[in-house]
């Protein structure tokens, strides 16, 4: 993880730039921006940890939603997993909305879980934590509409063919 350390505030950071503290990188304010554009340039997942002195800490979930990473709170710590076995300590009771769509099978896409005190950052996800948790995700992607099918397009054709393909069976 990389940690922004600032850059000549007057009072020392506390991690020198390329200084290894606790699985933890300092880097200055250039190196970390530079480090961002790359993680949004990876082709795989990532997830991207923004720590800086006197700053909220901002955790940025990849556009791959791979595997969602689940984030618990106490007082002074956000802590961030992507097994929800870590947060047991967490898990204060049980959400009836939630555990009731979850049994009549309409889970919803949302930052809730089966536990209150236990939230979900899914793709494209920013994290904010600076005492409060915040739990940001972007404006929805607009759709276009369908398109207009070419004069000569066999639709019902196609459909039967594939769902002939699609069950084995020989065209007639």
């Amino acid at each position: 993880m990389l940690a922004r350390t600032g850059t000549g505030s007057g009072t020392p950071p506390w991690a020198a730039p390329g200084q290894i503290v606790g699985g933890e990188r300092g880097c200055d304010d250039a190196d970390f921006d530079v480090a961002s554009v790359l993680a949004g340039q990876w082709p795989l997942d990532h997830v991207l940890a923004e720590t800086a002195p006197d700053v909220p800490v901002r955790v940025n979930a990849g556009p791959c939603g791979i595997s969602p990473l689940h984030v618990a709170r106490d007082a002074t710590t956000l802590h961030g997993s992507w097994d929800m076995a870590d947060f047991a300590q967490h898990a204060r009771s049980l959400s009836p909305r939630e555990v009731a769509r979850l049994l009549i099978y309409r889970p919803r896409y949302s930052t809730e879980t089966v536990f209150t005190g236990i939230q979900r950052a899914t793709e494209r996800a920013t994290t904010i934590f600076g005492g409060h948790l915040h739990l940001h995700y972007p404006e929805p992607a607009l759709h276009s509409g369908p398109r207009e099918p070419a004069k000569e397009a066999d639709a019902l054709g196609a459909f039967v063919a594939a769902m002939d393909d699609a069950l084995d069976s020989p065209a007639p």
